[in-house]
């Protein structure tokens, strides 16, 4: 069986990207993906580009969006509203205490589910580093 069986792939019109200035957005959302490790946040399979295109490579998320869910049932109960917010909050703190990033989009639609129900944090387009210059060396000087 394949490490990745199945992936979600991100596709980005090159020519889009630079026309609205999101060249930064793109840039940076690569490099919070390739940096980031937790279980609250989308797995990264690759990035590639084309001339026209960027692509971005991600684990593939079976149960779709929170945004879904709440829509197709209405409401959670309370122990998976819990359970869904106590990850999210996981990741949140993993961001901002390890990798020195805000996220900047929380949204239902940007809070993945896999097949176990549980969360994972995407669309990291709107992310903003913390420390100034950290967006050129995510690592910082020690």
């Amino acid at each position: 069986q394949a490490l990745w069986p199945h992936v979600a792939v991100k596709i980005m019109d090159r020519a889009l990207i630079k026309a609205q200035g999101y060249e930064r957005q793109v840039a940076t959302e690569a490099r919070v993906l390739e940096t980031a490790s937790h279980p609250a946040i989308i797995r990264l399979v690759g990035t590639f580009s084309t001339a026209e295109s960027h692509f971005i490579v991600m684990e593939y998320m079976p149960r779709g969006d929170l945004h879904q869910a709440l829509s197709a049932a209405g409401s959670l109960d309370l122990e998976a509203a819990r359970f869904v917010c106590a990850e999210v909050v996981c990741g949140l703190e993993y961001l901002h205490c390890s990798l020195r990033v805000v996220y900047g989009d929380l949204k239902p639609e940007n809070v993945l589910l896999d097949a176990a129900g549980h969360a994972r944090l995407s669309d990291f387009g709107c992310a903003r580093y913390i420390d100034p210059g950290a967006e050129a060396d995510p690592g910082g000087a020690a």
